[in-house]
């Protein structure tokens, strides 16, 4: 067999977008790059633009390769972190803001996993860094009557 059928996504590169994990802004870009290679009819169907902000837009063409590419980034966590709409007829627009992946994240996650890992987990729960898990100002001071915070509390 040749010709589309050579075009159709294996299982494993199916299986690959996945498991593809995001932890980092690296991480989002090798994704968009492993899909632009792997779509059918990338020159027209696969656009991304914008710096801060990527915007991604997705055209499977009707193709059912694409389709499947489409369905295994619902099974990922790309799709709830960027989504943003989709149109009738095979059509997905994605917002990738840059600054979700900005180094003081990177840090703040890096910190918990250590301190996960050595077992204080008091403090940095799930990748939490510890000043994170104090209490803020607005839960700290109270209203006269000790019900709601101060700053929430109507006037």
């Amino acid at each position: 067999m040749s010709g589309y059928a050579e075009q159709y996504p294996t299982e494993e590169e199916l299986k690959t977008i996945r498991e593809w994990r995001l932890d980092s802004w690296k991480h989002v870009l090798d994704l968009l790059d492993y899909l632009k290679e792997i779509w059918w009819a990338a020159e027209w169907g696969f656009k991304v633009s914008g710096k801060r902000v990527l915007r991604l837009e997705l055209h499977t063409g009707g193709w059912s390769g694409n389709e499947s590419v489409v369905h295994e980034l619902k099974n990922n966590v790309f799709w709830p972190m960027f989504w943003e709409r989709s149109d009738r007829g095979g059509h997905y627009y994605f917002r990738i803001p840059k600054r979700a992946y900005n180094q003081k994240k990177s840090e703040e996650l890096e910190y918990g996993r250590r301190n996960n890992q050595k077992g204080n987990q008091e403090k940095a729960v799930k990748g939490v860094p510890e000043k994170s898990c104090e209490k803020s100002e607005i839960s700290k001071t109270k209203s006269k009557k000790g019900i709601m915070p101060t700053k929430a509390r109507r006037k």
